[in-house]
């Protein structure tokens, strides 16, 4: 009976595995590029964030459900040109304008703080890490790309607005 319980944990586990593909950012070429680069706002509100670049051709045949990085969620993406050959997904982490926040040892006296949104995310991810949930076009199955060594480029900070 035991044999039996193993082989049937074993087969499920199998499964689940095969369900995550892993696709490596060297992979690539120039021009689908997949790497991310933190931004920085230089105006007060104008917030900061992260943006992933990664190749459109991963998601041919693919119905995008969201993507998951840097313990974040998006449902969204764009692309950087009219060839559609690179999508960008851009990650904020809130505005860089100072909020008051009341700490105080009395967690009574600290009533009114906003509380954080946190992401739950599917799986553990490192930092070079992102997770995209998709589902097949002729399958209603939620499938996993997993992208992993993803290169991070210098950040980029937009002190003013284009002239």
């Amino acid at each position: 009976m035991k044999k039996f319980a193993l082989a049937i944990i074993l087969t499920i586990a199998s499964c689940a595995a095969q369900k995550i593909k892993t696709i490596n950012a060297a992979d690539y070429t120039t021009g689908e590029d997949l790497y991310f680069q933190n931004w920085v706002g230089g105006a007060p509100g104008s917030g900061s964030g992260t943006t992933l670049y990664l190749p459109s051709s991963m998601l041919v045949g693919e119905e995008f459900v969201a993507i998951y990085f840097a313990g974040s969620m998006s449902k969204t993406y764009n692309y950087t040109a009219d060839d559609r050959r690179q999508a960008v997904v851009r990650f904020t982490n809130g505005s860089n304008e100072h909020r008051d926040k009341n700490m105080n040892m009395d967690a009574k006296k600290e009533y009114g703080n906003q509380v954080p949104e946190i992401t739950k995310l599917p799986v553990k991810l490192e930092a070079n890490q992102a997770l995209i949930a998709v589902k097949g076009t002729k399958k209603d199955e939620l499938r996993y790309i997993l992208l992993d060594n993803i290169p991070e480029k210098s950040m980029q900070a937009m002190p003013s607005m284009p002239q």
